[in-house]
């Protein structure tokens, strides 16, 4: 068997090393997963709306302190919901803290629709599933916690982690939500 001892790797047109590895064995460079945090939502939520304001989603949410300026978070959240007792469209968006994050919302298009990050329409008391994915350059060592927020149209209401009739039926479960964060190396 042949080993090549190297302690980095470095394309040619690089001013740095692209790869450094340390003495314990473990590999420095980008692209590698810093950390991940996860929270899991097991409890339910229910709300009624307004069909222009967002809701927090209480507990649907994750903290995060980047190590590096230069890191990257990924989010990826999961979100199990069901619509009240008349079909309508269901949206997600995702929040640093209380602030929106426009840059994965859709565009203006015409003045009366909703930006969003996510949308479902099923059902009335049918299970859903939708999902936010984002990769944020948060360019701060500071801690960050990304909420989800929900909006349902015409006033509707909504459950999260639950069938929205919540009746004591086998076939009317619970569920759970997730929401991860993972740091990602520049």
């Amino acid at each position: 068997m042949t080993t090549l001892n190297v302690t980095n790797l470095k394309n040619a047109s690089s001013s740095s090393n692209n790869l450094v590895l340390n003495s314990n064995g473990s590999v420095t460079g980008a692209g590698k997963i810093l950390q991940v945090v996860q929270t899991v939502k097991k409890d339910v939520f229910t709300t009624s709306s307004s069909g222009s304001s967002w809701v927090e989603v209480t507990g649907l949410n994750v903290s995060i302190t980047p190590s590096s300026t230069s890191s990257k978070i990924l989010i990826d959240a999961n979100i199990s919901y069901s619509p009240g007792s008349t079909t309508y469209t269901v949206f997600f968006s995702l929040y640093d803290g209380s602030t929106q994050l426009t840059d994965f919302i859709g565009d203006a298009g015409q003045s009366s629709q909703t930006r969003t990050t996510a949308m479902e329409r099923i059902h009335a008391n049918s299970p859903g599933t939708s999902r936010v994915n984002a990769l944020i350059s948060p360019s701060s060592t500071s801690a960050k916690t990304y909420k989800i927020y929900c909006l349902n149209e015409n006033n509707g209401s909504l459950s999260i982690n639950q069938m929205h009739a919540n009746s004591n039926y086998q076939y009317f479960g619970r569920s759970i939500s997730t929401i991860t964060a993972m740091e990602v190396s520049a």
